[in-house]
């Protein structure tokens, strides 16, 4: 090979134990400080490769830690995804989120932020998605889909008018770029990666990390009583993440891939 790609922090551990003297790039899409020590982490960013980042948050991360970035490169979102149906012809009372077991997922406050909205609106239809089965106990006033098809998942998101990402953390955040492509009014927790492309008050609503359940419910019912306001931030979330081009990542990539191969 001309040079490798490692894509994430064991696979880059790995190649460096393997001792073989190849071009490297580092492709880094999280802080990945889960079951490994924040000192190993940090001493794959010295390790020489050529550091490639997804969001700002990581970059800001690196640097902070004395390490080269060669390369930003936010995630634009598949094409697939886009408004099929107006945010003003939705069901305004309706909500979406991804379901993740894990702690830093957040979910747990999030089903208590939601608890909060169904006392008060028990009408508001409520959905999730998820790469893993529905647990036993899983509450039944939220529909749940499992393993939808990317088609089937952004007639999901055009479903429904608000998503709801909980994370404590994000090395980017795909989901709700994904659902602010489809025309969703996304509110996410402030978790690093999601910066790129949610600003608050403009392209989505912003609350604190770790999520805090009244704070996720308030913003929920803020939306529910002003629609032209969310509508507008709809809006302004599609022109946002549209902005970022798969063209001009690639032509980034390919001329630092050119670079280290010695093309």
């Amino acid at each position: 090979s001309d040079l490798i790609i490692v894509t994430a922090v064991r696979t880059a551990i790995y190649f460096k134990e393997l001792k073989i003297d190849k071009p490297t790039i580092y492709l880094i899409q999280h802080y990945e400080d889960w079951g490994i020590p924040v000192k190993k982490l940090v001493e794959t960013y010295h390790y020489g490769y050529r550091n490639v980042v997804v969001s700002s948050w990581l970059q800001n991360i690196l640097k902070n830690n004395n390490s080269n970035v060669s390369l930003l490169l936010p995630n634009p979102v598949d094409d697939l995804f886009d408004i099929t149906t107006p945010f003003l012809e939705r069901n305004p009372k309706s909500i979406f989120f991804l379901y993740h077991s894990s702690k830093w997922k957040g979910c747990k406050e999030l089903i208590e932020s939601l608890k909060i909205v169904i006392s008060k609106f028990p009408e508001t239809k409520i959905s999730c998605f998820s790469g893993t089965k529905k647990p036993a106990n899983f509450p039944k006033w939220i529909k749940f889909y499992h393993k939808p098809s990317r088609r089937k998942l952004k007639n999901l998101f055009n479903q429904h008018s608000i998503f709801i990402s909980s994370s404590y953390s994000e090395g980017y955040g795909l989901p709700p770029a994904e659902a602010m492509a489809c025309g969703c009014v996304v509110i996410t927790t402030d978790s690093g990666g999601v910066n790129d492309f949610a600003i608050n008050n403009i392209t989505a609503f912003m609350v604190d990390s770790p999520p805090n359940p009244e704070q996720i419910s308030n913003k929920v019912f803020y939306i529910f009583n002003h629609a032209t306001t969310a509508n507008k931030i709809s809006l302004n979330g599609h022109k946002k993440i549209s902005s970022f081009s798969w063209s001009e990542n690639l032509k980034k990539l390919t001329f630092l891939i050119d670079e280290k191969a010695g093309k």
